[in-house]
């Protein structure tokens, strides 16, 4: 009888042995169930920041072609700006000599007239002072033109520096991304 006894504790504690393990599987199995949760949620959070920035860049690559676009088009309206400014110095300028010229000839005539008394040409002379009036005039239009041109040229700047920081924002998402780091 002690044989069998000894045997059924034997059975008993190998039986006991075999449960502890199993209950120690057990929880190993779900301590490795927990751990994988936990990494599909962090590979999902991490997808979704991947496709955020994904995103991201995308529109600031729209945004930088529209600033490269709207650039290009300013550029281009201020050449045009800057080509008819030099015409219309060229034309004020050609006015101003060919004025000048003849307000000194004027002026030496209307002296000599007013030397000899002739008065006829005094209301040339008025004339000639609403011409110089009116060079003032386009004078003053031609600055407003430069202003502007001066106005369009900071926009200008203003858009290549926009365009500049968002190539080097979508540069460094990208490098970012690549790294791991985001």
């Amino acid at each position: 009888m002690d044989g069998k006894l000894l045997d059924i504790t034997n059975r008993e504690a190998i039986e006991r042995e075999r449960q502890n393990k199993f209950i120690a599987a057990t929880h190993k199995i779900n301590d490795l169930k927990k751990k994988i949760n936990e990494t599909d949620t962090q590979t999902v959070l991490f997808e979704k920041e991947s496709n955020a920035l994904k995103e991201e860049c995308n529109n600031l690559r729209i945004e930088e072609e529209l600033q490269n676009q709207l650039t290009n088009t300013f550029k281009s309206k201020n050449a045009s700006s800057e080509k008819l400014l030099g015409e219309e110095e060229a034309i004020l300028e050609d006015i101003q000599n060919t004025v000048y010229k003849n307000l000194n000839d004027y002026i030496n005539k209307v002296q000599n007239a007013v030397e000899e008394k002739h008065t006829g040409e005094l209301d040339d002379f008025i004339q000639i002072r609403n011409v110089l009036y009116d060079i003032g005039r386009v004078k003053k239009e031609v600055s407003v033109l430069e202003g502007e041109v001066r106005a369009l040229n900071l926009f200008i700047k203003c858009q290549e520096n926009q365009t500049t920081s968002a190539r080097d924002m979508i540069l460094f998402l990208r490098s970012a991304n690549v790294h791991g780091d985001i």
